[in-house]
């Protein structure tokens, strides 16, 4: 009897393996689901599509909500062969079903009537959502889309497979490309490189003046200012120009913009060309910016305010160099404007007397004024690469230093107002040409500028002392 009934068990199994061998698995998938409203009917439809082998059986398709799985509709689909074959499925549920207005998650299924916890990646299962439109009573609401306003997207994004969604972001991410390089290639043929605009001393030169004479000595003391810093340390006995830029209120840079800074390395003949690097329009607003904060800033925020621009500027400059022109020292050229009527330029005599700078001398200049604007120019010099400096090092010293002394150009206190005149203490004169050299003196590192003890006023020399 034991081996009766084993034998049975054996046969059953057989049976049971060669039914579920002939029994073909099925892989249907749902394609484009849309959302109707027909009277007082909510209308879905999809399409239904045999990715796998032929089936022979029918397979019930169902139409559940996602919170709760009640089924709204359901629907038989006929055996379908292998390849692009369709069947469409239409459910629909009446809109009164679900209160007014409200959104709801619902789930297409095929075959399976219970929802999965976890079910990315199955073609079988769709989810999308469905808006009630507004009704009452039994009163049929008024036949709209999917939604009852506002802006839907042409394709059901909850029912496509993650491969497509995957091509519609790469194509959007080419697309992407595509348009910034047609934008860099637009900028590269349409943007002009900056430039460093010509410039010419805007003082007159009065050849009638006495060389000898107070005023002519100031005329010739003014082609030899190239900034607002006096050179340090200063030898006993030397004399330096230099010229500072104000408003008419008296405020430092007042009423200035900064146009075009240029950085590039100098010998005994002038500029090395190769070596020339104009600043950008963005290195050039960001200085700009600071000059027009200059009241509001303090050292550390000036500092900290062309900080960037100078990396920029200086990383772009070292870029150009090669190691048998290291040497060379650097000079940084500044292109400065204001209106006329809105600025001043003041410049000072100072000799060097116990090893600080007294002052001597101060004027206005007359100007030149041709288009309305004040055009002006700063030249700073800085050391080249240093014997013991390595070109890491170099880079780094020579960024400090542009920091440093543009840093003193933004922030410093005020000068003391002029003297009230009796003539106006800028008056214009016709343009006549003028020299336009701006070869920088010998190169003066920031390491070795600092603050001096301010000069008492008892040790100025006498007020009619003449000017050397």
């Amino acid at each position: 009897m034991k081996k009766l009934l084993l034998v049975l068990l054996v046969l059953g199994a057989a049976a049971l393996s060669v039914s579920a061998q002939q029994i073909t698995a099925v892989d249907y998938l749902i394609r484009n689901i849309s959302r109707t409203i027909n009277g007082d009917q909510v209308v879905v439809q999809f399409e239904v599509t045999n990715a796998g082998d032929p089936v022979e059986r029918t397979v019930t398709a169902w139409l559940l909500t996602a919170d709760t799985e009640e089924v709204l509709d359901s629907e038989d689909v006929p055996p379908l062969p292998t390849g692009e074959n369709l069947h469409t499925v239409t459910f629909s549920f009446p809109v009164n079903q679900f209160p007014a207005g409200s959104v709801q998650r619902l789930v297409a299924t095929l075959g399976l009537r219970d929802i999965p916890s976890e079910f990315s990646g199955l073609g079988n299962l769709a989810r999308f959502t469905v808006t009630i439109p507004t009704y009452s009573g039994d009163a049929a609401p008024t036949p709209t889309g999917s939604s009852s306003g506002g802006f839907s997207l042409p394709i059901d994004i909850d029912s496509l497979d993650p491969l497509t969604v995957a091509l519609i972001v790469a194509g959007l991410g080419i697309v992407l490309i595509l348009l910034w390089l047609f934008t860099v290639i637009l900028r590269v043929i349409f943007e002009r490189p900056p430039t460093f605009p010509q410039w010419q001393m805007p003082y007159a030169i009065n050849t009638y003046l006495d060389p000898n004479s107070n005023a002519g000595r100031r005329q010739l003391w003014q082609q030899h200012a190239q900034n607002d810093a006096p050179t340090l340390p200063c030898q006993p006995g030397a004399v330096n120009a230099s010229k500072r830029l104000i408003g008419t209120d008296g405020r430092k840079l007042s009423g200035w913009r900064v146009s075009a800074l240029r950085l590039s390395q100098y010998d005994m003949y002038g500029r090395v060309n190769r070596s020339v690097v104009v600043a950008d329009k963005g290195v050039t607003k960001r200085i700009d910016k600071a000059v027009r904060r200059s009241a509001n800033l303090d050292q550390k925020g000036a500092e900290r305010a062309i900080k960037g621009a100078v990396k920029r500027l200086t990383d772009h400059f070292t870029r150009n160099l090669n190691k048998r022109t290291l040497m060379l020292p650097v000079a940084l050229d500044m292109r400065l404007r204001g209106a006329h009527g809105d600025v001043q330029i003041v410049f000072r005599l100072d000799q060097c007397v116990n090893g600080t700078w007294q002052k001597l001398d101060e004027w206005q200049p007359e100007l030149v004024v041709a288009t309305g604007q004040i055009q002006e120019n700063f030249t700073y010099t800085f050391f080249g690469k240093k014997q013991e400096e390595s070109v890491k090092q170099f880079r780094s010293r020579l960024r400090a230093d542009l920091t440093y002394t543009l840093a003193a150009l933004v922030w410093g206190k005020n000068p003391a107002p002029a003297a009230p005149q009796n003539a106006p203490a800028m008056p214009a004169v016709l343009a006549e040409p003028l020299p336009t050299d701006t070869t920088p003196v010998p190169p003066v590192s920031a390491e070795v500028t600092g603050t001096h003890t301010p000069v008492k006023p008892e040790t100025l020399p006498p007020a009619n002392q003449t000017a050397p």
